[in-house]
């Protein structure tokens, strides 16, 4: 297939969505009752303005995103970011399969209990080339680093973008509810994704990497000089470290209020009436609260501090960075058209007419009709709140038994993680593929018996809770 087809594949189910705006009937949910509003078609200027729209309300994802190409156009210039990923590949030279163990375990873990995964993009292209240079393929880069991503959002555990927007709709409290699930759902979809992932590996190492490394961005240029290593090394630690601190929500999930605390003594440190912490720090957000724009900052000052470190005027560290940036407007653009679905699903909410006539096929609570709502839904909605807010609501309202609602948690969390393989609404699916350059097509014929053994685990599981 052509390098292209993951846009034709987004725009296929836009058209697709368009098409069923003009023939079923739009609806929402309120209190108990599911209100008609008629057809609500998307009309040529929608179809126009929706891609403006998706940039203006997702601009932060793109900020984001912009910042990461920027921080490693300025790594690629130091003369040093390649020599250290040679290095790190020299010293894991027969050790690989245990490298790739212990990587994807720790990023299933911080997508499963912190939810960190767009957040985690700021390290995939240094791990992107480790994994290139090690001599594997670009669909093992994309195993790797990204599809244990979501491996923890099917077992999700305290994730507050997955279990949070679930719990709070279905009205569960307890982010411990009904923990033996998800356990089960995390470990044994690890090791089903770990097992495929090592024979794959395993079976596409290659001698020569030349081919797979040319067209990668953010490789860096190969060449032998004479810095010290410590800079990038430090400021990488300290950013992971920031990535773990400052957008978990200490407090909502883990009853931790030290960071709250923190952030309160030192906006009001003062010396006599004058506040010093608050007009010396100016606003910010508290560790719990960090998003997106944030996290950029972040990343946008490490570039300027490595840039400096190794000696890069302030006009070469510009260039440096608008090349960067240039080499993420493609993977940045595609994101942006695929939230163009999440869009016309809300604007055209015909959705919830789906949801009310397949749940509404039984008198009693179905997992295989709710589960094939949450697929359709997770295509069209794409990020889970949206999934959450319209969906779940109208299933719970139906079925409010204490059993059923257990049972829609993790019918939810685990096929919206299975459905994020390969659903074009999928924010790290579109961005992994077009930033490794991997066609959909050749992702989907590589990875559709993991997928078929996911579902069965996945399946397995939904019942085994059911009946205990």
């Amino acid at each position: 297939m052509k390098k292209n087809c993951l846009l034709k594949v987004i725009g296929i189910v836009a058209l697709i969505i368009m098409i069923l705006s003009w023939i079923i009937p739009a609806s929402y949910y309120s209190g108990s009752t599911v209100i008609d509003l008629g057809t609500m078609p998307v009309g040529i200027f929608d179809i126009l303005s929706y891609p403006f729209l998706s940039f203006q309300y997702f601009i932060q994802t793109v900020i984001f995103l912009f910042t990461v190409g920027a921080l490693y156009g300025v790594l690629e210039k130091t003369g040093k970011y390649r020599n250290i990923l040679e290095k790190i590949v020299k010293r894991l030279k027969g050790k690989e399969q245990i490298f790739i163990v212990i990587l994807t375990l720790v990023i299933t873990a911080l997508s499963s209990i912190l939810g960190l995964n767009l957040m985690l993009f700021v390290f995939i292209p240094a791990l992107v080339a480790i994994i290139l240079l090690m001599g594997y393929d670009k669909i093992s880069a994309f195993l790797i680093t990204i599809v244990p991503m979501f491996v923890g959002i099917i077992g999700s555990t305290y994730s507050i973008y997955i279990n949070g927007y679930i719990n709070q709709v279905v009205g569960i409290t307890d982010f411990g509810n009904d923990m033996l699930s998800k356990i089960a759902l995390l470990v044994i979809s690890y090791v089903v994704y770990i097992m495929f992932t090592l024979a794959y590996t395993k079976k596409v190492k290659k001698a020569k990497i030349e081919e797979e490394t040319d067209n990668i961005a953010f490789i860096g240029e190969k060449k032998q000089v004479k810095k010290a290593s410590w800079p990038i090394i430090t400021v990488f630690a300290i950013i992971f470290v920031l990535l773990i601190l400052a957008p978990t929500p200490w407090t909502d999930v883990f009853n931790v209020e030290f960071f709250t605390n923190l952030h309160e003594s030192i906006q009001n440190w003062a010396i006599g009436e004058y506040t010093i912490g608050a007009n010396l720090l100016g606003y910010i957000e508290a560790f719990g609260s960090w998003t997106y724009l944030e996290i950029s900052m972040i990343v946008f000052t490490a570039a300027l501090i490595i840039g400096f470190t190794y000696k890069q005027k302030l006009s070469e560290i510009i260039d440096n960075m608008l090349y960067g940036l240039g080499k993420m407007i493609k993977p940045a653009l595609l994101v942006t058209f695929s939230m163009v679905i999440i869009i016309m699903t809300a604007y055209h909410p015909f959705y919830i007419t789906i949801t009310d006539y397949i749940i509404n096929l039984s008198d009693n609570f179905n997992i295989f009709l709710t589960s094939l709502i949450t697929i359709i839904g997770s295509v069209m909605n794409g990020e889970m709140i949206y999934l959450a807010q319209s969906s779940i609501p109208l299933i719970a309202g139906t079925f409010p038994a204490t059993e059923a609602i257990n049972s829609l948690a993790i019918i939810t969390q685990s096929l919206y993680g299975l459905t994020m393989f390969f659903a074009p609404t999928s924010t790290m699916l579109v961005l992994g593929l077009s930033y490794l350059d991997v066609p959909y097509g050749e992702w989907l014929k590589k990875s559709w018996k993991l997928l078929l053994e996911l579902f069965i685990v996945i399946v397995a599981i939904i019942i085994i809770s059911v009946l205990v």
